[in-house]
């Protein structure tokens, strides 16, 4: 199975850094996934950015979308929005609590948002903790959407395995799989550590990106707190023949 990297870029309230990280990132992996409004802190918008990224530096992008701080007419409004610009490929989501107001009272839930998303010919995506039990997965794999984005696998012997199974499952209800992979560095490991992410050394991740290359065919690069590392690790991966 060919497995194609998209790497992460966070939103930045530094414009210039953010611009420099997102014409790096394009230029090196011509593959984005933003997420939005990380944390809930308020910050430059996913959807804004993705589309700034599609139209001034082409890139495939992966634009998450905090439904709850929408209502119904705003959130179907940017989901058409995106796809008109060219960002189809959506991963929808309730995201971490605001740090000011509160959510959105009236909207849709990302379940529902999938099924709008498909209509208006978005490739949909959901978040999947690999926190749930299974139970909980296969009732999470039954809204079908297009592609599930896998999160807390520490890559693991029995984690991997379980990635298996799960893909398994999906496949039987015509989703796929794509795998986050948090690198932990001297930056960030104190970060991932106080709030328990999974996360790999520099050294593992041509290893793990081999391990999952015959379960899932995209791999999203993420290094919370520490995005210009994936740019730094791009040589690697390029060495190891891993970059398309």
């Amino acid at each position: 199975m060919d497995t194609t990297i998209y790497a992460e870029l966070e939103p930045s309230r530094d414009w210039n850094h953010l611009y420099w990280r997102l014409r790096a990132l394009s230029g090196i992996y011509g593959r984005l996934d933003i997420p939005d409004v990380p944390l809930g802190k308020p910050n430059i918008s996913a959807p804004v950015l993705a589309v700034l990224a599609r139209t001034m530096f082409g890139a495939d992008v992966i634009a998450h979308l905090r439904v709850r701080d929408h209502n119904i007419v705003s959130l179907k409004s940017i989901i058409k929005s995106m796809v008109l610009a060219g960002v189809a490929r959506h991963v929808y989501l309730n995201g971490d609590k605001p740090k000011q107001g509160d959510y959105c009272g009236q909207t849709m839930t990302p379940e529902e948002t999938v099924a709008y998303g498909a209509r208006r010919g978005a490739e949909t995506g959901l978040l999947l903790s690999l926190r749930k039990t299974d139970s909980e997965i296969m009732e999470r794999l039954a809204v079908k959407a297009d592609y599930y984005y896998v999160t807390r696998c520490d890559f693991t012997r029995n984690c991997v395995g379980r990635l298996e199974k799960i893909a398994g499952w999906a496949g039987e209800r015509g989703s796929r799989l794509a795998v986050y992979i948090v690198m932990g560095t001297e930056v960030n490991r104190s970060y991932l550590d106080t709030n328990n992410i999974p996360y790999t050394s520099q050294d593992n991740i041509v290893n793990i990106i081999e391990k999952l290359s015959g379960i899932t065919d995209r791999i999203i690069l993420s290094a919370p707190g520490d995005g210009d590392f994936i740019i730094w690790i791009a040589e690697r991966l390029a060495q190891a023949g891993l970059l398309q």
